[in-house]
């Protein structure tokens, strides 16, 4: 594939993680393909002039660029150099009334002055100055303009229009939920502690008789919030929970309080707990059922994408030919009032002549206005064809640097309607669709998961040690003497359980309404597809037959100019003859367009647009 002045690649989300070391998401890129061939697919083009979204270092970027044809001269408002002085007229005023006359008076222009002066107080002013508008130069590499291919303007609605460039930030979007759910299964480090101190009163002055004042305990203490001050835990593919800590509680009682037999004491302990559902949440399926759903609603998201990309690609290539068709109807038109012009010529000449008639000269008159009414509202056609191809390249009327449609019509294709029926079947639309139907899958698997009891385990191994010190405590610890461990199991069940039974009803309804709707867009394209391929047919047989009938007509055209010069046949049968030629080859002119958007339409209802490529790196 050659490689393209710009290219758009997106980030679409791909692949699927697991719990033991998540998968980074697949990167799909789009691009132009301006050779239309097949055999050009799953083929990358990479640039860095370009004007979408990028992956910058794994991060998702937005990045921009100037079009190869937008090299247009701006001046802003305080510009004030010869060179844009004579290139611009700002005040708009003639040339001769904004700039010094340049016939050798030394006395400068009042206007040019003016000017001048108005923007030297604009520029020292602190307010804003007026905005100065000033046309474009429509200037490409080529010259002030050029012809435009199909493959340039695909190219450019890839870079440029806005509806891509708003739905390009759905599927990073989505990828973000893909990634928040990956982020279950990172281990996570904690950190706890806490103190306090406590006056207790043991005793009251009555209780002693007044003899002894209140006894009063003071108790100090320092250690962690739950079991450790340090640990790390982590998230099983399982469904349980792994968490390896260590942990210290520091005591000091004065007075020594009972079941204290030692005073400070340092009670340091590693500890190691692993927690294990054995009923609800238990097995890979429904841990990770959360970040497959994600990667399948991203995967959703991506083909919708898709779907959008090749429906704006559709749109282009058909207002393109429309374009097209209205260029090359102006030119009929136009070629007819020349030839109108000349019949006028010469029906005066014959008339001066005594040779012909003031009827046939005003019949010569009349057709002449109506071919110039016609060329008229062709050039009106052509410059709207413009403005609607403009839009869908998401450029404006002046950044259409663009004088002709370079590409011609190709209608002599073969097309296989089997191959077309086919390959529809792989439509980004029913990808999509599978896509939800893969997450109501899981989701309806996890819901009957959660149909059973809920029953945990939970084991605790602890290695103790128990000093006056903190540094002997953590000694005893690591000498690895001192040994706890406890196991249990905790079980609870709902009475009915239906919440569970009511999430189960709700999966299988979303999952039948997913197939309903891959049903209902099949049914869609493969009626998409038959009328695609009648409507193609039809295009092709009558191009066939408005070129037959174009023959016809000029022939036509010949036998009366023949008889009309020898005097054989009335003007009235040559302007008839006339007219028939004109719309004998407009109307195959709009034959050979609808034929190349029939065209465009079965592509597209098949899944066949080779002007873009989606391709997983």
């Amino acid at each position: 594939m050659s490689r393209l002045g710009h290219l758009l690649p997106f980030v679409l989300s791909g692949a699927v993680a697991v719990a033991s070391g998540c998968k980074s998401p697949s990167v799909t890129a789009l691009t132009a393909n301006p050779s239309n061939n097949p055999s050009v697919a799953n083929s990358i083009v990479s640039t860095s002039n370009t004007n979408g979204f990028a992956i910058d270092n794994g991060d998702i970027v937005l990045v921009s660029s100037v079009s190869d044809h937008s090299d247009v001269t701006k001046m802003s408002a305080d510009a004030t150099t010869d060179d844009a002085t004579e290139e611009f007229d700002v005040s708009g005023a003639s040339d001769n009334e904004s700039s010094p006359s340049k016939s050798g008076d030394d006395e400068p222009d009042e206007n040019s002055t003016k000017t001048q002066d108005d923007n030297k107080t604009a520029k020292n002013s602190s307010a804003l100055p007026a905005p100065i508008i000033v046309e474009p130069i429509l200037t490409t590499a080529s010259g002030p303009v050029a012809p435009l291919s199909i493959a340039e303007a695909v190219q450019t609605a890839l870079s440029s229009n806005k509806s891509i460039l708003v739905l390009g930030y759905s599927p990073q979007e989505a990828s973000t939920l893909w990634a928040s759910e990956c982020a279950a299964f990172d281990p996570v480090v904690g950190i706890a502690a806490r103190g306090a101190n406590f006056d207790r009163q043991l005793s009251s002055f009555i209780d002693s008789g007044g003899v002894i004042p209140t006894n009063i305990q003071q108790t100090d203490l320092f250690g962690p919030t739950r079991l450790n001050n340090l640990s790390i835990s982590k998230l099983l593919e399982t469904g349980g929970t792994v968490e390896v800590g260590l942990g210290t509680n520091y005591l000091h009682q004065d007075l020594v309080g009972g079941l204290v037999f030692l005073n400070p004491s340092w009670r340091s302990a590693l500890n190691f707990q692993f927690n294990q559902p054995l009923g609800r949440g238990r097995g890979r399926a429904v841990t990770t059922a959360p970040l497959r759903i994600a990667q399948s609603n991203s995967n959703q998201v991506a083909h919708q994408f898709q779907a959008s990309v090749n429906a704006v690609v559709r749109d282009v290539q058909l207002a393109y030919w429309t374009w097209k068709l209205a260029a090359l109807q102006y030119e009929v038109r136009t070629g007819a009032v020349a030839q109108a012009e000349k019949t006028v010529t010469i029906e005066q000449e014959r008339l001066e002549l005594d040779e012909g008639t003031l009827p046939d000269v005003r019949q010569a008159q009349d057709q002449l206005q109506r071919f110039r009414i016609e060329a008229l509202l062709a050039k009106n056609n052509l410059a709207q064809a413009k403005v609607s191809l403009a839009r869908l390249l998401g450029k404006s009327s002046y950044e259409m640097f663009y004088d002709a449609a370079a590409d011609e019509p190709e209608t002599d294709n073969q097309f296989v309607r089997e191959i077309g029926e086919a390959s529809a079947l792989s439509r980004p639309e029913l990808m999509a669709v599978q896509s939800n139907i893969r997450s109501a899958q899981i989701e309806l698997s996890a819901a009957a998961a959660n149909l059973r009891p809920d029953l945990d385990m939970q084991f605790n191994y602890a290695i103790t040690g128990l000093e006056s010190q903190l540094d002997d405590s953590l000694s005893t610890v690591f000498d690895n003497r001192f040994n706890e461990w406890i196991l249990g199991l905790d079980y609870k069940r709902a009475v009915g359980l239906r919440a569970a039974h009511a999430n189960l009803r709700r999966a299988r309804i979303r999952l039948a309404r997913a197939q309903a709707d891959r049903e209902n867009i099949q049914l869609e394209i493969m009626n998409d597809v038959a009328l695609a391929w009648n409507d193609l047919q039809t295009r092709l047989e009558a191009l066939q037959i408005q070129r037959e009938r174009v023959e016809i007509a000029e022939q036509l055209l010949k036998s009366r100019d023949e008889l009309y010069d020898e005097g054989e046949a009335s003007l009235d049968l040559k302007v008839r003859s006339q007219s028939i030629v004109i719309d004998a080859k407009i109307a195959a002119l709009e034959s050979q367009i609808s034929a190349q958007q029939a065209i465009v339409q079965w592509e597209y209802a098949t899944g066949q647009q080779y002007y873009v490529e989606f391709a997983d790196n």
